[in-house]
Protein backbone atom coordinates (compact mmCIF):
# COMPACT_ATOMS: atom_id res chain seq x y z
CA UNK A 1 0.00 0.00 0.00
CA UNK A 2 1.43 3.75 -1.01
CA UNK A 3 0.20 6.86 0.81
CA UNK A 4 1.09 9.47 -0.74
CA UNK A 5 0.98 11.62 -3.55
CA UNK A 6 -0.72 14.58 -2.32
CA UNK A 7 -1.85 17.92 -3.41
CA UNK A 8 -0.01 20.62 -1.28
CA UNK A 9 -0.91 24.32 -0.71
CA UNK A 10 2.26 27.05 -1.78
CA UNK A 11 2.13 29.98 -0.12
CA UNK A 12 4.53 32.77 -0.64
CA UNK A 13 6.68 30.42 -2.68
CA UNK A 14 8.14 32.13 -6.10
CA UNK A 15 7.77 29.18 -9.22
CA UNK A 16 10.25 29.26 -12.09
CA UNK A 17 9.07 27.99 -15.62
CA UNK A 18 10.40 24.30 -15.99
CA UNK A 19 10.04 21.83 -18.91
CA UNK A 20 8.13 18.74 -18.27
CA UNK A 21 5.57 16.63 -18.99
CA UNK A 22 1.82 17.28 -18.67
CA UNK A 23 1.47 13.65 -17.29
CA UNK A 24 3.78 11.56 -15.87
CA UNK A 25 3.60 7.67 -14.81
CA UNK A 26 4.09 6.78 -11.34
CA UNK A 27 6.51 4.06 -10.65
CA UNK A 28 6.47 0.86 -8.35
CA UNK A 29 10.00 2.20 -7.21
CA UNK A 30 10.17 6.42 -7.54
CA UNK A 31 13.99 5.52 -8.24
CA UNK A 32 13.85 3.41 -10.96
CA UNK A 33 12.36 4.63 -14.20
CA UNK A 34 12.64 1.08 -15.45
CA UNK A 35 10.33 -0.76 -12.70
CA UNK A 36 6.34 -1.07 -13.32
CA UNK A 37 3.83 1.24 -13.78
CA UNK A 38 0.96 1.37 -12.00
CA UNK A 39 -2.29 0.47 -14.15
CA UNK A 40 -5.61 -0.72 -13.40
CA UNK A 41 -6.56 -4.20 -14.61
CA UNK A 42 -9.73 -2.67 -16.32
CA UNK A 43 -10.99 0.39 -17.84
CA UNK A 44 -13.87 1.09 -15.64
CA UNK A 45 -12.92 1.67 -12.12
CA UNK A 46 -15.65 2.10 -9.84
CA UNK A 47 -15.82 5.18 -6.95
CA UNK A 48 -18.04 6.01 -4.06
CA UNK A 49 -18.22 8.81 -2.46
CA UNK A 50 -18.47 8.76 1.16
CA UNK A 51 -21.44 10.22 3.17
CA UNK A 52 -20.11 10.47 6.39
CA UNK A 53 -17.34 12.58 8.73
CA UNK A 54 -17.80 16.39 7.28
CA UNK A 55 -20.33 18.90 6.51
CA UNK A 56 -19.90 19.10 3.11
CA UNK A 57 -21.77 16.93 1.82
CA UNK A 58 -24.30 19.25 0.43
CA UNK A 59 -25.45 19.62 -2.87
CA UNK A 60 -22.72 21.93 -4.11
CA UNK A 61 -19.90 19.21 -3.00
CA UNK A 62 -21.08 16.11 -4.47
CA UNK A 63 -21.52 17.68 -7.82
CA UNK A 64 -18.10 19.35 -8.29
CA UNK A 65 -16.86 15.89 -7.16
CA UNK A 66 -18.15 13.99 -9.90
CA UNK A 67 -17.97 16.45 -12.70
CA UNK A 68 -13.92 16.40 -11.58
CA UNK A 69 -13.43 12.45 -12.25
CA UNK A 70 -15.96 13.11 -15.13
CA UNK A 71 -13.46 15.13 -17.17
CA UNK A 72 -11.02 11.98 -16.94
CA UNK A 73 -13.72 9.86 -18.24
CA UNK A 74 -14.08 12.60 -21.11
CA UNK A 75 -10.69 13.18 -22.00
CA UNK A 76 -10.62 12.16 -25.68
CA UNK A 77 -7.73 10.73 -26.20
CA UNK A 78 -8.61 8.06 -23.67
CA UNK A 79 -11.14 5.24 -23.35
CA UNK A 80 -10.68 5.08 -19.27
CA UNK A 81 -14.08 5.52 -17.47
CA UNK A 82 -14.60 6.64 -14.04
CA UNK A 83 -18.11 4.24 -12.95
CA UNK A 84 -20.42 6.33 -9.80
CA UNK A 85 -21.46 3.76 -8.22
CA UNK A 86 -23.03 6.56 -5.82
CA UNK A 87 -22.06 6.58 -1.86
CA UNK A 88 -21.02 4.72 0.78
CA UNK A 89 -20.54 4.80 4.25
CA UNK A 90 -17.21 3.83 4.38
CA UNK A 91 -14.45 6.54 6.62
CA UNK A 92 -11.54 3.97 5.96
CA UNK A 93 -8.96 4.49 3.40
CA UNK A 94 -6.68 1.67 2.64
CA UNK A 95 -6.94 -1.82 1.15
CA UNK A 96 -9.59 -3.98 3.18
CA UNK A 97 -7.36 -6.53 4.35
CA UNK A 98 -10.05 -8.68 4.62
CA UNK A 99 -9.97 -9.19 1.33
CA UNK A 100 -6.19 -10.71 1.11
CA UNK A 101 -8.35 -14.50 1.42
CA UNK A 102 -10.69 -13.70 -1.45
CA UNK A 103 -10.07 -13.88 -5.22
CA UNK A 104 -10.01 -10.33 -5.98
CA UNK A 105 -7.24 -10.75 -8.24
CA UNK A 106 -9.39 -12.50 -10.69
CA UNK A 107 -12.05 -9.40 -10.45
CA UNK A 108 -14.40 -11.90 -8.34
CA UNK A 109 -13.77 -9.00 -5.42
CA UNK A 110 -13.96 -5.38 -6.55
CA UNK A 111 -12.52 -2.91 -3.51
CA UNK A 112 -14.61 -0.01 -2.75
CA UNK A 113 -13.32 3.38 -3.90
CA UNK A 114 -13.45 6.05 -1.86
CA UNK A 115 -13.20 9.60 -2.09
CA UNK A 116 -14.11 11.55 1.70
CA UNK A 117 -13.34 14.69 3.40
CA UNK A 118 -11.09 14.98 6.69
CA UNK A 119 -12.67 17.29 9.13
CA UNK A 120 -10.45 16.89 12.58
CA UNK A 121 -6.73 16.31 12.74
CA UNK A 122 -5.71 12.63 14.21
CA UNK A 123 -3.65 14.74 17.10
CA UNK A 124 -6.96 16.24 17.93
CA UNK A 125 -9.07 12.81 18.73
CA UNK A 126 -6.80 9.92 18.66
CA UNK A 127 -6.31 9.12 22.74
CA UNK A 128 -2.62 8.49 23.75
CA UNK A 129 -1.44 5.19 23.16
CA UNK A 130 -3.98 3.99 21.48
CA UNK A 131 -2.96 0.71 19.07
CA UNK A 132 -3.98 2.09 16.03
CA UNK A 133 -0.56 4.49 16.42
CA UNK A 134 1.13 1.21 16.01
CA UNK A 135 3.05 0.61 12.95
CA UNK A 136 1.38 -3.29 12.44
CA UNK A 137 -1.93 -1.05 12.48
CA UNK A 138 -1.73 2.07 11.32
CA UNK A 139 -5.12 2.95 11.01
CA UNK A 140 -5.97 5.99 13.07
CA UNK A 141 -7.31 7.84 10.77
CA UNK A 142 -9.99 5.30 9.89
CA UNK A 143 -10.71 4.16 13.34
CA UNK A 144 -11.07 7.87 14.37
CA UNK A 145 -12.18 9.58 10.76
CA UNK A 146 -9.30 12.20 10.75
CA UNK A 147 -6.34 13.81 8.97
CA UNK A 148 -2.89 11.85 10.03
CA UNK A 149 -1.04 14.10 7.38
CA UNK A 150 0.20 17.84 7.42
CA UNK A 151 -1.85 20.70 7.53
CA UNK A 152 -0.36 21.86 3.84
CA UNK A 153 -1.51 18.85 2.48
CA UNK A 154 -4.59 19.63 0.81
CA UNK A 155 -5.50 16.39 -0.40
CA UNK A 156 -3.87 12.92 -0.49
CA UNK A 157 -4.25 9.39 -2.41
CA UNK A 158 -3.77 5.83 -1.06
CA UNK A 159 -2.85 3.64 -3.42
CA UNK A 160 -2.70 -0.32 -3.27
CA UNK A 161 -1.18 -1.56 -5.73
CA UNK A 162 1.24 -5.07 -6.74
CA UNK A 163 4.54 -4.11 -5.89
CA UNK A 164 5.80 -7.06 -8.48
CA UNK A 165 3.40 -5.72 -11.78
CA UNK A 166 2.16 -2.33 -10.87
CA UNK A 167 -1.70 -3.23 -11.35
CA UNK A 168 -3.79 -1.02 -8.70
CA UNK A 169 -6.30 -3.10 -6.76
CA UNK A 170 -7.69 0.14 -4.90
CA UNK A 171 -7.25 4.00 -4.50
CA UNK A 172 -8.82 6.16 -1.74
CA UNK A 173 -8.80 9.78 -1.73
CA UNK A 174 -8.70 12.08 1.51
CA UNK A 175 -9.37 15.94 1.68
CA UNK A 176 -7.84 18.08 4.09
CA UNK A 177 -10.93 19.84 5.52
CA UNK A 178 -9.44 19.81 9.39
CA UNK A 179 -7.19 22.83 7.57
CA UNK A 180 -8.58 24.21 4.87
CA UNK A 181 -12.03 25.76 3.20
CA UNK A 182 -13.23 23.47 0.30
CA UNK A 183 -15.68 25.67 -1.64
CA UNK A 184 -17.07 25.62 -5.36
CA UNK A 185 -17.59 29.57 -5.80
CA UNK A 186 -16.16 31.58 -7.97
CA UNK A 187 -14.53 35.37 -7.69
CA UNK A 188 -16.24 37.97 -6.72
CA UNK A 189 -17.57 35.92 -3.51
CA UNK A 190 -15.12 37.37 -0.56
CA UNK A 191 -12.46 35.17 0.51
CA UNK A 192 -12.94 32.34 3.01
CA UNK A 193 -12.18 32.23 6.79
CA UNK A 194 -9.68 30.15 7.90
CA UNK A 195 -11.32 26.58 9.74
CA UNK A 196 -13.28 25.99 11.64
CA UNK A 197 -15.56 28.86 10.06
CA UNK A 198 -18.43 26.72 8.30
CA UNK A 199 -18.64 28.98 5.44
CA UNK A 200 -19.67 27.71 1.38
CA UNK A 201 -20.40 31.18 -0.13
CA UNK A 202 -16.91 32.36 -0.28
CA UNK A 203 -13.65 31.18 -2.38
CA UNK A 204 -11.45 28.91 -1.08
CA UNK A 205 -9.78 25.90 -1.99
CA UNK A 206 -11.69 24.80 -5.45
CA UNK A 207 -12.93 21.27 -4.80
CA UNK A 208 -13.53 20.33 -8.29
CA UNK A 209 -9.70 21.17 -9.02
CA UNK A 210 -8.34 19.54 -5.83
CA UNK A 211 -9.93 16.35 -6.83
CA UNK A 212 -9.24 16.71 -10.72
CA UNK A 213 -5.40 16.28 -9.10
CA UNK A 214 -5.87 13.73 -7.24
CA UNK A 215 -8.46 11.90 -9.17
CA UNK A 216 -5.45 11.57 -11.70
CA UNK A 217 -3.61 9.78 -9.09
CA UNK A 218 -6.02 7.33 -8.34
CA UNK A 219 -5.57 6.87 -12.38
CA UNK A 220 -1.49 5.98 -11.73
CA UNK A 221 -0.22 9.25 -12.57
CA UNK A 222 2.67 10.68 -10.85
CA UNK A 223 3.23 14.92 -10.39
CA UNK A 224 4.33 17.08 -13.20
CA UNK A 225 6.79 20.10 -13.30
CA UNK A 226 4.62 21.96 -15.91
CA UNK A 227 3.52 24.27 -13.55
CA UNK A 228 0.02 24.49 -16.01
CA UNK A 229 -0.43 20.49 -15.67
CA UNK A 230 -2.81 19.70 -13.52
CA UNK A 231 -0.86 17.29 -11.73
CA UNK A 232 1.67 19.98 -10.67
CA UNK A 233 2.44 19.21 -7.40
CA UNK A 234 1.32 22.38 -5.49
CA UNK A 235 -2.00 24.77 -5.70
Amino acid sequence: MKRGLGLVVALGALWLPETGWAFVRTHVSPSDANSPCLFWGSKKVPFRLSTRGSSRKGTDAFPAIRNALKAWTDATCSDFEFDDLGTSDSLAAGFNKALLNQPFLAGDVSPVNVIMFRSKTCSEVVPAGDDCTDSANDDCASKYDCWEFGSSVIGLTTTTYSFQTGQIFEADMELNEASFIFTTQDPPAPTCSPPPAPQVACVGIDLQNTVTHEAGHMLGLGHSADTSATMFASA
